[in-house]
């Protein structure tokens, strides 16, 4: 049996929808009947091709750039689009910079402060300014976070650290928000090709992953889609591993 989700007269707001996982995200809810926020950081091509993949199936779709490390763009996207539809059902925090650097890095503090800003710091940003919104319609907020947040990794310390908070803030705010009738989780991907084909290097990684293959971005798409929807209306507090087995057989 096939399960298809109707998002019919919802609301998603999809940051960091650029490039990456955001971008498969924004239009699956988009082909299950949501109106669509499209927010990236820069006003580009990419942002413009995806706001209009939305489209084509028929969508209400905003397209907007807003600067995660600047709160007065974050604030404006969320006016904009509660000007726009007048409401916010779902919220998906999928704003994302990595840069690999170790601690002895020159550049270290710099490139750390902007993991930080652009990774946690935003989604904690959105979070806040979004709860009054997502009260009034018993909302949820889907938060992308990474196996990275329990698996170190040389020369990632900035951006574990980022995810480990990620998943701890997912899991407070699950409790300090449902009495407010608002569900927050967290995904947790790993080798994922943006664009749906398996190219090098990630097709290097398939003969060791349990399933045989890697993670495509429509993966994350369709778990983030079953955590927005009332089936999943008794899950809240989840750090939700999508990454093929790869947390179970040890992989590097």
């Amino acid at each position: 049996m096939s399960l298809s989700y109707d998002f019919k007269g919802k609301v998603a707001l999809v940051t960091g929808a650029n490039t990456g996982l955001a971008v498969s995200t924004a239009i699956q809810f988009a082909k299950s009947g949501a109106s669509v926020v499209v927010s990236g950081q820069y006003a580009d091509s990419r942002l413009t091709t995806v706001a209009n993949e939305c489209r084509n199936t028929g969508a209400n779709v905003l397209e907007m750039a807003a600067d995660p490390t600047r709160e007065e763009d974050l604030q404006k996207l969320v006016d904009k689009t509660m000007s726009t539809f007048g409401r916010i059902d779902i919220l998906v925090n999928c704003s994302v910079h990595h840069e690999n650097a170790l601690i002895i890095d020159p550049l270290f503090m710099v490139k750390y402060r902007k993991t930080m800003q652009t990774n946690l710091e935003a989604m904690v940003f959105m979070t806040s300014i979004c709860v009054e919104h997502l009260e009034k319609t018993r909302g949820t907020i889907i938060n992308i976070s990474s196996i990275r947040s329990a698996r170190a990794s040389p020369k990632e310390s900035a951006y574990c650290m980022a995810k480990s908070a990620i998943d701890m803030f997912t899991k407070c705010m699950a409790t300090e928000l449902g009495p407010k009738g608002i569900r927050v989780n967290s995904v947790n991907p790993y080798t994922w090709d943006p664009n749906n084909i398996p190219l090098d290097p990630f097709v290097d990684m398939a003969p060791k992953m349990p399933a045989q293959r890697v993670g495509l971005s429509d993966d994350l798409a369709f778990a983030v889609l079953f955590l927005a929807a009332k089936e999943a209306s008794f899950i809240t507090g989840t750090n939700m591993l999508v990454d093929g087995g790869h947390t179970a057989a040890g992989l590097p």
